[in-house]
């Protein structure tokens, strides 16, 4: 995925030198200007930076640099920062991230409560996911339910790959459940659920 990242700039404050300007001599033209850089991803703030200062004549336009500027606005540079306060602006795609990643949490503890339901509960027709090694996969299905005992069958098909191969291989209609006939009691359901070999529960009508 291609990333439009980088740094950015913004002038916080301005304030009035007294004195001529250096370069052109016009009195009182001088402006202290105090930024603030951040972050940005995608052209939306993430975080900000240090704050850093620098002046610009409005009459000539020259802008001499924080390293370049004489010893007493370095120091006023330094006490006026104390009293500014970084736009809250700047921590808004922070703040947006911390949503995101809230709600997707939720919406994962959403998930894992619903399939712990299903395999505490199991149904005929259900379809478990099961891992078989590092991106490899197979399916079973539920057959029939005795008491909190589910029997599932099978198939001789499995698949390896990332996301996309799992979904097609999930909603082949091909796929023909006939291996061998196998119990699970509800607790080997369960911890095969926390262990992660079974995967996910697939439930019609979900």
């Amino acid at each position: 995925m291609f990333l439009i990242k980088g740094i950015k700039e913004r002038i916080v404050a301005t304030y009035a030198v007294p004195g001529k300007c250096v370069i052109c001599e016009h009195e009182g033209t001088t402006r202290l200007r105090i930024t603030q850089r951040y972050v940005h991803l995608f052209w939306v703030p993430v975080f900000p930076l240090a704050m850093s200062c620098g002046t610009r004549c409005e009459e000539c336009t020259v802008e001499v640099p924080k390293k370049q500027l004489a010893p007493e606005l370095k120091v006023l540079f330094h006490d006026l920062r104390r009293e500014l306060r970084t736009p809250q602006w700047m921590w808004s795609g922070s703040a947006v991230l911390a949503v995101l990643v809230t709600l997707l949490t939720l919406d994962i503890r959403q998930d894992n409560a619903q399939e712990n339901a299903q395999l505490m509960a199991p149904l005929v027709g259900d379809v478990y996911t099961i891992k078989l090694g590092h991106k490899h996969y197979t399916l079973e299905r539920v057959v029939r339910v005795n008491g909190d005992t589910a029997f599932v069958l099978g198939t001789h098909r499995s698949v390896e790959g990332g996301v996309m191969k799992l979904v097609r291989f999930q909603s082949d209609t091909s796929v023909h459940f006939d291996g061998d006939l196998k119990a699970y009691t509800q607790e080997q359901r369960l911890e095969l659920g926390r262990s992660g070999t079974i995967r996910q529960v697939w439930r019609a009508g979900r």
